[in-house]
């Protein structure tokens, strides 16, 4: 039961205080597979960071769009637009935002692409939580992405 006077479920009043807390760290996870989303949103909480969801390519954008992302994790293969929509969207619009790319379906030309296309990182599923724990602070820490001449993108 709620207590008067405190909006909101004890989830949303955490996610809040943590939000309140952190200057980065707001991490939207792009994942159409339920339980995949659900887990790496509570593993990602518990971590320390600030995490959105999206289900969908455009419901990623939108949210992107809506609040101040520092890094995202964007699923390659996903109904209707696939990750690399979002990844040629994130590149044009937020240049300086990180995106990790994951997939269960890696392969070479894949990962190459995803890289070759701007992606921080690329993930094969199944992968450790803490790998990409660890490529999510790589990229908090490592500023404005570069290109091939190292300049900033």
């Amino acid at each position: 039961m709620e207590q008067a006077g405190l909006p909101g479920t004890v989830r949303e009043r955490r996610i809040q205080t943590m939000a309140d807390d952190l200057d980065e760290g707001r991490v939207l996870v792009v994942e159409d597979d339920d339980a995949m989303r659900v887990f790496l949103e509570e593993s990602l909480v518990e971590e320390g960071y600030v995490v959105r969801t999206a289900s969908s390519t455009y419901s990623g954008f939108v949210t992107l769009l809506g609040e101040p992302i520092d890094v995202l994790v964007v699923d390659w293969k996903m109904p209707a637009l696939d990750g690399f929509a979002l990844l040629s969207a994130v590149r044009r619009c937020y240049p300086e935002t990180p995106v990790i790319f994951v997939t269960a379906f890696a392969r070479p030309d894949v990962a190459r692409r995803a890289l070759l296309e701007g992606a921080f990182a690329f993930l094969a599923k199944p992968f450790r939580l803490s790998v990409l724990v660890a490529e999510i602070q790589r990229a908090l820490n490592a500023g404005p992405p570069r290109d091939a001449t190292g300049d900033a993108r």
